[in-house]
């Protein structure tokens, strides 16, 4: 009985110092009274734990709060600079890097380039390149926190594996030699869930408790977030809105099922209608690029070719037929548009619109917030460096 007594004692001093960590970390600026009330902490509890993180070098004191009659209150905030982290994108043929702080805040990129049939022995020697590129000015003092890895398709966070992404061609792809090669924590998510997560996180965007954030480029996906948390299904499976079917009979997925949304609204289909464009000879500046891609498509718009104006246009309108679909579902508060595909693309943003403003919820008085978020990779970058920092500062109750 009293090594049970121990361990709860031990359980909650544990569990009140990460409560008082998430208050300091979600405000830019708090002081101990406020923590008190917020999380029940007597303020000498409280004041023996921030102390104890003050030494540690994880909280800062960062000067006094304003005055309302009596003494000015010391604020404290997180010290973001406490640890380092890796963040990672995957994407066709690429593999984009950056180190951040505990914030989220890129501080170094970097690019490499793979081939389609290059070996899994060949990805692992550029993942440890890449990583060892961002980290190369950092000295052996500072904390190395964590590795944050983001991809399309089917991920298992907890044995680090890409289960199944055809957009980039991996089947049952494990990093946990990474694990091995840098001794810290590997967290593994989906994209579009690393997205919206590095919302959540830094604090950027809508401060809404419901929302959805919609990726666009190679694939269609979205990171559904409920009462403030990244909703996942039962195996990580959540969000794959780009496998919802918008047409019967319609163009067939390789997924195995026909009309997908993401034949309708990816890149896929900014080539696809290009090249059809191309094939019936009609009178676009399309014509006069060697290879179709989705920068020909979005150059020739930007030029005042209506034929790839209206490209964009129906994509949009057939992203927004997909996300009206999930609105219906959730209800959220807010969608969050993003993605290398939408950097520049207001065409595909004004078909997005038009089609988003008919929904069954349009009635009520608190419209649907729309916000296009044009940071493109780095947004997906914030979201696998915040997978470490939010690790890190997990509150046990929340897991």
């Amino acid at each position: 009985m009293n090594q049970l007594t121990s361990v709860n004692k031990d359980s909650m001093k544990e569990l009140n110092r990460m409560l008082v960590i998430d208050q300091i970390r979600k405000s830019k600026g708090i002081s101990r009274s406020q923590i008190s009330q917020r999380t029940g902490l007597s303020m000498s509890s409280l004041t023996t734990i921030v102390n104890h993180l003050i030494d540690e070098g994880l909280v800062r004191e960062i000067g006094e709060g304003k005055s309302r009659g009596g003494r000015r209150a010391i604020l404290l905030r997180l010290n973001a600079d406490y640890g380092y982290v890796v963040g990672i994108k995957i994407a066709p043929n690429r593999l984009y890097f950056c180190r951040s702080n505990l914030e989220a805040e890129i501080m170094q990129r970097q690019t490499l380039e793979f081939s389609h049939a290059a070996s899994n022995e060949e990805i692992n020697s550029l993942l440890i390149e890449g990583i060892r590129k961002v980290i190369s000015d950092r000295s052996p003092e500072e904390r190395f926190s964590g590795i944050g890895i983001a991809t399309s398709g089917l991920v298992d966070g907890k044995t680090r594996t890409v289960v199944y992404s055809p957009i980039v061609s991996w089947d049952n792809y494990s990093f946990d030699h990474l694990l091995g090669e840098f001794g810290v924590p590997v967290l593994l998510d989906n994209d579009a869930n690393a997205f919206s997560l590095g919302h959540i996180w830094s604090q950027e965007g809508p401060r809404y408790r419901n929302f959805i954030g919609v990726l666009v480029g190679a694939g269609v996906g979205a990171g559904i977030v409920i009462n403030g948390r990244v909703y996942r299904g039962e195996f990580g499976g959540a969000g794959e809105l780009g496998h919802t079917a918008i047409q019967q009979e319609g163009t067939p997925c390789y997924c195995g099922q026909r009309g997908c949304l993401e034949m309708y609204a990816s890149d896929a289909f900014t080539v696809s209608e290009g090249k059809r464009l191309v094939a019936m000879r009609l009178p676009t500046m399309l014509n006069q690029f060697q290879e179709i891609t989705p920068s020909a498509v979005l150059q020739a718009a930007h030029e005042g070719d209506s034929y790839a104006q209206e490209i964009l246009v129906r994509q949009g309108e057939n992203l927004g037929i997909g996300i009206r679909n999930i609105v219906n579902f959730i209800n959220p508060g807010a969608i969050i548009v993003g993605g290398e595909s939408l950097e520049g693309k207001k065409y595909l943003v004004q078909g997005l619109r038009r089609e988003l403003s008919t929904h069954f919820f349009a009635k009520h008085k608190q419209e649907l917030s729309i916000h296009i978020c044009e940071k493109g990779t780095d947004a997906v970058l914030m979201g696998a460096c915040a997978l470490v920092a939010y690790d890190l500062f997990r509150v046990p109750i929340y897991v």
